[in-house]
């Protein structure tokens, strides 16, 4: 519109907004464009919520797209000192909740709970129904293996959530209610949650959106763990291009496809994807304890089915190739082993 280019406050607003847009549509490079440059006019101006805002949408981007945690803990510092100082409760519990997932992927998960409980009591506080610091909260209780809290924090995210009147409940909480569900063995109730998380992804995305086809791994350890091995390796094929997104769940992906390799006697491919799934274990992407634990058990188990020469000739291969090149491979090999077996039962 006429006078839109000036230097004024609606322009960072707005640049903020148009930045959010091109955030969820994909456009990473615009998002950033249009953040930064909010940013630059907010401080420009000392207009203290609109560089908050800046802050965090860039600190999301550095977390999440850039992989660069150090950059988004400094953006993350900023907009939460800025929130403060403006007594934003919304803006203040997100910016920790932020932080707390930096925490976790740090394996730092004294900091995390700290971060996380002051996430949710700043937003109860203020009588927020902001259910994402609760599912964080829950996150942390799951990977420290206390499936019970982790179900009831995310009983508490999607009863208010349904209380709100939202027609589509949170990924957050789905994925957290799916995977809790499959660890207490009630696939039932683990199918309806999945089937919601699948059909709202679909609503928001496409066939291809790289969020939808991670939601396939849940799926495939669902079907998997009932013992339906040909459709788990149809979803673990389906999941794949989920890998370059869905970087804290590569302990599922690893150890799912591994237990998967055990079953069908295929142990030296076992052993090669838990290598690369340790290998994945860095300083600034930690596998979860109940990950770890997944995989320290069945390492064990792959070294009583296997030579040692056999098992440390696979445990080299996985630390030679990338994890999604292995993972890749993985779901090949066994797709042509169910082949086999299904050939051999027709016969």
């Amino acid at each position: 519109l006429p006078g839109a280019s000036s230097r004024s406050i609606p322009r960072a607003r707005a640049l903020h907004e148009a930045g959010i847009l091109m955030l969820y549509n994909g456009d990473y490079t615009q998002a950033q464009a249009y953040a930064e440059e909010s940013l630059v006019l907010s401080q420009e101006l000392g207009y203290g919520k609109g560089e908050a805002d800046a802050s965090i949408d860039l600190g999301r981007m550095a977390l999440w797209w850039w992989q660069d945690q150090d950059a988004a803990s400094q953006y993350l510092d900023r907009a939460l000192t800025r929130y403060r100082e403006l007594h934003h409760a919304g803006g203040i519990s997100q910016a920790l909740m932020y932080l707390t997932k930096i925490a976790m992927f740090r394996g730092d998960f004294a900091r995390a709970q700290a971060l996380g409980e002051e996430s949710v009591a700043t937003a109860q506080q203020a009588g927020l129904k902001f259910t994402q610091p609760l599912t964080i909260l829950g996150e942390i209780a799951y990977a420290n293996g206390d499936l019970s809290r982790a179900r009831s924090l995310y009983e508490q995210s999607l009863a208010i959530e349904r209380h709100s009147g939202d027609v589509d409940i949170s990924s957050e909480t789905l994925i957290g209610l799916s995977l809790s569900t499959i660890r207490q063995k009630e696939f039932a109730v683990a199918h309806t949650f999945l089937d919601e998380l699948i059909q709202r992804l679909k609503r928001l995305g496409n066939e291809n959106d790289p969020n939808l086809c991670g939601s396939y791994l849940f799926l495939a350890t669902l079907v998997q763990e009932e013992g339906d091995y040909d459709s788990a390796v149809r979803w673990y094929r389906a999941s794949l291009p989920g890998v370059k997104v869905d970087r804290d769940e590569w302990g599922v992906w690893g150890t799912g496809l591994a237990y998967l390799a055990m079953a069908l006697d295929q142990y030296e491919l076992a052993a090669t994807l838990l290598s690369a799934t340790e290998g994945s274990d860095e300083e600034n992407h930690r596998l979860w304890p109940i990950h770890q634990n997944d995989c320290d058990r069945l390492v064990e188990m792959a070294r009583a089915q296997l030579s040692t020469a056999c098992f440390d000739a696979a445990w080299a291969e996985g630390r030679e190739r990338p994890f999604e090149q292995v993972i890749g491979e993985a779901v090949s090999i066994l797709e042509e082993v169910l082949d086999v077996k299904m050939q051999a039962v027709s016969a």
